[in-house]
């Protein structure tokens, strides 16, 4: 398993240089005004980091003995929840409106498949809905599906 992880993050590694070269191609811009290599060059920069730190990490960790199974311990009906949440939340979303669906989908998030207590479900589902309603509507001024109530 560990020399699956190493190989994995140095073709990361490589995937990640790859990217970075392909955006230097591109123009930079200024600090003020970036171009477009500015993003993809830094995106590319910090995936290197991270597999350049991960070789670390599993080249530290070669001679562990024991090795976690990837699937052991999966909650295969909480995955396949959040999948069936996440298909309705899309589908739903156009009809019921950006802040119904987004209550409706935290709050069964959250008495589901977290399992958490009670204040977060009837406080912490408005909160965070909001909370998204404001930076996405508000602050950042995008156009949400209003649904069939008009909110």
């Amino acid at each position: 398993m560990r020399k699956m992880e190493f190989y994995a993050s140095i073709l990361l590694m490589i995937f990640s240089l790859l990217v970075c070269r392909e955006a230097y191609q591109l123009s930079f811009g200024a600090i003020g005004k970036p171009g477009p290599g500015f993003t993809p060059f830094l995106t590319g920069a910090m995936l290197f980091v991270l597999a350049v730190l991960y070789v670390f990490k599993t080249l530290r960790l070669w001679q562990r003995e024991e090795e976690i199974r990837l699937w052991q311990g999966l909650h295969w009906g909480k995955v396949i929840l959040v999948f069936i949440l996440l298909f309705a939340y899309a589908l739903l979303l156009e009809r019921g409106g950006f802040l119904l669906c987004t209550l409706i989908f935290f709050a069964v998030i959250f008495a589901y498949v977290g399992k958490q207590r009670w204040y977060w479900i009837y406080i912490g589902s408005p909160a965070i809905t909001f909370l998204f309603y404001a930076v996405f509507k508000i602050w950042l001024k995008i156009q949400l599906p209003v649904g069939f109530m008009g909110l």
